[in-house]
């Protein structure tokens, strides 16, 4: 593998190609090794960079050449991005990053892109606002976030106990009151995830934007993937056009997936009617009977 050295990632009028994707395109490959990361880099052109972080959820986090989150359809897309993997799920808690960022930040690396996004889920969610301004994200996109795990700030939430135990102390360890610099923080979430509603509503109002998806869940990229509106939700994203009328007329579509059903009929408000219980019901058996087709 040939890796851009700092140097010459950041002296480059432009991306030069140094790395050949399996799809034939080539790309500027940038990779650091950090005790508690590892950060790898796509460079396309100049015009969007994503940075992302993934959830807990992500697979084997030993393997530091992983795909990144997101990188598969960044790649295919022509996108540069800049994926942040974590060795173990301690929500970005652990030394490093910081450091590692501001060096990318005072570099000028993120200036040199007209739009700079940053883009997770949950865990991923939560970090892609937090560490927002290290590197000079102009928008965000979190995927059913969460604020902090410092039992403290919220003592209510029950959720996550092996995350609960890390050391939520440090200066990225409360997504309120970061993210000074994004003009849109784009969150996205089911309202209905109570532990989630609590979480959003701590965050800072003034550039969030938030999106209401019910009864599709926590985990947002499968049902999205499945409703298809998770590739022009991140085309809009990445180029700084999202629409929220149109993204809220797309949600329509969850009526034609599965997990929409599943959810409704394990509310409360529905398991304690008969009427609600039978309409849920019958909806859902004529889903059933649509897709078995």
């Amino acid at each position: 593998m040939d890796h851009m050295s700092l140097f010459n990632l950041f002296s480059l009028k432009k991306p030069e190609p140094t790395f050949q994707l399996r799809d034939g395109n080539w790309a500027s490959h940038y990779f650091q090794e950090l005790d508690h990361y590892t950060i790898e880099g796509f460079f396309f052109d100049l015009d969007r960079l994503v940075v992302t972080f993934e959830h807990a959820a992500s697979a084997n986090k030993s393997d530091s050449y992983r795909h990144g989150w997101g990188s598969v359809f960044f790649r295919k897309k022509s996108i540069s991005h800049i994926c942040v993997k974590a060795k173990a799920n301690h929500w970005y808690q652990q030394p490093g990053l910081e450091g590692a960022l501001s060096k990318l930040r005072d570099s000028g690396l993120f200036d040199r892109f007209r739009h700079r996004l940053t883009y997770g889920g949950s865990m991923g969610g939560f970090a892609a606002i937090a560490f927002a301004d290290l590197v000079n994200a102009t928008t965000v996109l979190s995927l059913n976030p969460q604020s902090t795990l410092r039992r403290r700030s919220v003592p209510w939430e029950r959720r996550f106990p092996e995350a609960r135990a890390q050391n939520w102390n440090g200066p990225f360890s409360d997504a309120k009151g970061l993210a000074k610099l994004p003009k849109k923080i784009i969150t996205i979430y089911d309202p209905h995830v109570r532990g989630d509603l609590r979480q959003v509503k701590r965050l800072d109002q003034a550039s969030l934007i938030q999106v209401r998806a019910p009864f599709i869940g926590h985990g947002l990229t499968r049902p999205l993937t499945s409703m298809k509106m998770l590739t022009p939700l991140l085309m809009e994203a990445t180029q700084d056009r999202f629409d929220l009328g149109a993204f809220h007329k797309d949600l329509r579509k969850r009526r034609d997936i599965l997990r929409y059903y599943d959810i409704l009929e394990r509310r409360r408000r529905v398991l304690a009617s008969p009427k609600f219980s039978s309409i849920v019901a019958k909806a859902k058996s004529d889903f059933l009977k649509r897709t078995s087709k």
